[in-house]
């Protein structure tokens, strides 16, 4: 029986208050407003932070949309986190700057484009990866998005 014997899951994603996709048959899609304003909201002393909601509620709705049967599995979704955290060390290591790191960074894209042809993630997560390459505008984008991506994966359901 296994984990979808005690799961709403029946073979199509089930629509959740909240999110605008899963509805009818329709696959999940990013949450509203997603991405809309950027990682960061305006800080007390003029400067920013990054808003709280990239760390708990976006990658919580996200995880929990990634499920799925065959795809998505933690392993393949951690294989393009840890090519982001060797970005990371390579810009603390040896010195790589930002445009290298967005030209780098940039490669994400055809690598899901090619996972998902494979069947080996879904739309969301190829969706996931484009707003968030397209955000990434500077070295502190790539560190909010590093926090974001992570806390994506420790949101991510134990494989079945």
């Amino acid at each position: 029986m296994g984990y979808y014997q005690n799961s709403s899951y029946r073979g199509a994603p089930q629509g959740r208050s909240g999110q605008s996709g899963g509805r009818s048959g329709e696959p999940p899609k990013l949450p509203a407003g997603y991405l809309s304003s950027g990682y960061y909201l305006p800080a007390a002393d003029g400067g920013k932070e990054l808003n709280p909601d990239y760390i708990l509620r976006f990658p919580k709705a996200i995880a929990r949309d990634l499920k799925h049967p065959q795809a998505n599995k933690s392993a393949q979704l951690r294989k393009f986190y840890d090519y982001c955290i060797r970005l990371r060390d390579m810009v603390r290591y040896q010195g790589l700057d930002f445009p290298s790191v967005r030209a780098e960074l940039a490669r994400l894209e055809p690598f899901v484009e090619y996972a998902q042809k494979r069947k080996r993630v879904t739309q969301l997560f190829t969706d996931f990866i484009r707003e968030n390459v397209k955000a990434v505008q500077s070295d502190e984008d790539f560190r909010a998005f590093l926090k974001h991506f992570e806390a994506l994966i420790a949101y991510l359901p134990k494989d079945q």
